[in-house]
């Protein structure tokens, strides 16, 4: 059809149809999705001759549309073999709502029409692959329509309307087929006279506009199979007695007892804490260059992954003061290295909560002891926040330089301290080293488990101690000579540039 006024109303016409296709079949999704789950045990062919279709009472006027007709029940066609596909599965195997695979027809011609609309004569196997598109569409309604009438003894008006409107698509679609630009009528009368301009439109659709048309339609298609997911868990819940409702709840609480049972029988026996860390593959650590507590010649070293505001770090800093370093004399001593993972987004880019607000201007306060003092300014700032985890609590950076004149130091100088590239960059880089433990000595499926996620993570003589609440596990861990370092234990550090905040 070459007329622009006709191919106008064509397109709108096809328009309303997809528009028509898209509420009918998004009503019939929203019913199936809205079921009660339970299957019902009689089929959609029976009672419809004896027992008249009738809507509820609090039916509102789209579900009174479905029960008009003397033989019509949505409902019932909805719940039949043949409303779910593949048609025939069973109640609780994987399947689809043939309603919504309607509704996803519908969605790439509503899709089409807006973001394409039309295609030029230079395109016209993309606008033929859409007819073809369409032609299935009009198929699989032709298909539904014969199982309708013929395999069961009810019908269903919004099925009907789908139909029509697969219809009508496919009509208007194929009277919108790309034409060539209009022939002359006339040559003309005086040679001198100027031909006819004839406009030759630029090819459309273009491969962007069909590459965007696609994302929209997957996009809007995951979007109404997510709302149809959602709408059956809601209706599936509501469907639940109190009765039912606790037992499921009691159900979940004594899986959850039972894990949580098996972990404290695990995490119970200092043993297993003990052979779990002797199996626990050797891991490079960086060690020179860390201020470090302990004889430097020490026949172990522990390695803390810890943050300043962590009350189980406090916890495991009093233990290792009042029992592991005393226990540790008789088997040659322990030497104690702190490394900073403050649970805080303003310095940490992986810490996925802000756990502990204040825990990177501890780190800095620590790095700046660190830089006044040497390793004794690092561990007299460590020591002295430590005492006060409890004042930390929504602390500011004038609080740490107060605390840090307190402790020993001149104001001023700690402040510039605190805030110096060489603190920033000790941060960092524990952060960077804290996200690389174990790469190129653990397979990679497993790098995951020795990332540091949380604080304390500890390294006793480069092999992660997972539980560290044991003090026989302690012993019988330092009572072992301590392995030689995997290669590159000792590399020396390299500074990062990942994103540190203020």
């Amino acid at each position: 059809m070459r007329s622009p006024f006709l191919r106008v109303v064509i397109w709108i016409v096809t328009f309303l149809a997809a528009c028509a296709g898209t509420f009918a079949s998004s009503y019939l999704a929203y019913r199936h999705a809205t079921r009660s789950p339970t299957p019902t045990t009689q089929p959609a062919t029976t009672q419809a001759q004896d027992t008249p279709t009738t809507a509820p009472e609090d039916a509102g006027f789209l579900d009174e549309l479905c029960t008009t007709f003397a033989h019509s029940d949505c409902e019932k066609v909805n719940e039949s073999p043949w409303g779910r596909f593949p048609f025939g599965t069973p109640p609780g195997r994987p399947s689809v709502s043939t309603a919504e695979l309607g509704l996803v027809y519908f969605i790439f011609v509503l899709c089409w029409m807006v973001l394409i609309g039309y295609a030029t004569r230079s395109r016209f196997f993309v606008y033929f692959l859409y007819l073809m598109v369409t032609a299935a569409g009009l198929g699989a309604s032709a298909f539904l329509d014969v199982v309708m009438w013929t395999q069961l003894d009810v019908w269903c008006p919004y099925c009907l309307a789908a139909h029509v409107a697969s219809l009508l698509i496919f009509v208007g679609t194929l009277l919108l087929w790309p034409r060539s630009p209009r022939a002359i009528d006339r040559l003309p009368m005086d040679l001198g006279e100027a031909p006819p301009q004839i406009h030759i439109p630029k090819p459309w659709p273009t491969f962007r506009a069909v590459f965007a048309m696609l994302v929209a339609f997957f996009l809007a298609t995951a979007g109404q199979h997510v709302l149809w997911l959602n709408l059956a868990n809601i209706a599936r819940i509501k469907s639940l007695s109190g009765s039912e409702c606790q037992k499921q709840i009691d159900t979940y609480k004594s899986y959850s007892d039972f894990y949580k049972k098996q972990f404290r029988r695990y995490d119970d026996v200092w043993q297993i804490a003990y052979m779990s860390w002797v199996y626990e593959p050797a891991i490079p650590v960086v060690t020179d260059g860390e201020p470090f507590r302990g004889p430097p010649d020490a026949a172990h070293t522990l390695v803390l992954f810890s943050d300043i505001q962590c009350p189980a770090c406090g916890q495991l800093d009093e233990r290792l003061e009042r029992y592991i370093i005393p226990a540790s004399l008789q088997f040659g001593a322990v030497k104690i290295i702190y490394k900073h993972y403050p649970l805080c987004p303003d310095c940490n880019p992986y810490a996925t909560h802000n756990l502990h607000p204040q825990a990177c201007l501890g780190a800095q306060a620590m790095e700046a002891g660190l830089i006044l003092d040497g390793s004794r300014g690092f561990w007299r700032m460590h020591d002295w926040l430590g005492a006060r985890r409890a004042e930390m609590k929504g602390a500011k950076k004038e609080w740490f330089v107060k605390e840090a004149v307190k402790a020993g130091f001149d104001g001023d100088a700690f402040a510039q301290a605190m805030d110096s590239e060489q603190a920033l960059n000790r941060i960092r880089a524990h952060i960077e080293e804290a996200q690389q433990l174990g790469k190129g000595y653990v397979p990679a499926h497993k790098l995951e488990d020795y990332k540091v996620s949380g604080t304390p993570t500890l390294i006793l003589d480069n092999r992660i101690m997972r539980t560290w609440r044991h003090h026989k596990a302690w012993v019988e861990a330092l009572r072992k000579p301590a392995p030689p370092p995997p290669g590159g234990v000792n590399e020396p550090r390299q500074t990062t540039t990942a994103p540190m905040g203020p």
